[in-house]
């Protein structure tokens, strides 16, 4: 029996987690190569990619208000799928590093904030 993944149950919209078990977004969609049989290449994660789902108006107020950022993260990085999506390499090395933009920045000024 061929081994199947039901990328809507079991891939989309769930938490990613990078080596160290750092939470570094959502599988916002997932990048597939065509042919006679279909394989999965990439993990899309970013406002991006999620808001591509959306109608043209929240689309560009999304995209307007949270930006148009997509992670490619390659399928070979992916090393455990479970109620999560462990990767094999830390959220730095892919660009997953949220730490580093707007809205921690922003949060982390904030009194009583969680700062690692």
């Amino acid at each position: 029996m061929e081994d199947h993944l039901d990328i809507f149950r079991q891939v989309l919209d769930r938490q990613v987690v990078d080596s160290n078990h750092f939470a570094c977004g959502k599988v916002d969609d997932v990048e597939i190569e065509g042919g006679k049989t279909h394989r999965v290449v990439a993990l899309l994660i970013g406002n991006g990619a999620a808001s591509d789902r959306l109608p043209a108006l929240p689309r560009a107020i999304s995209r307007r208000l949270f930006g148009d950022r997509v992670v490619r993260v390659p399928w070979s990085d992916v090393d455990v799928i479970t109620e999560e999506i462990k990767l094999r390499r830390s959220a730095i090395e892919l660009g997953l590093d949220e730490r580093t933009g707007f809205a921690h920045r922003l949060v982390s000024k904030l009194p009583r904030s969680w700062k690692k």
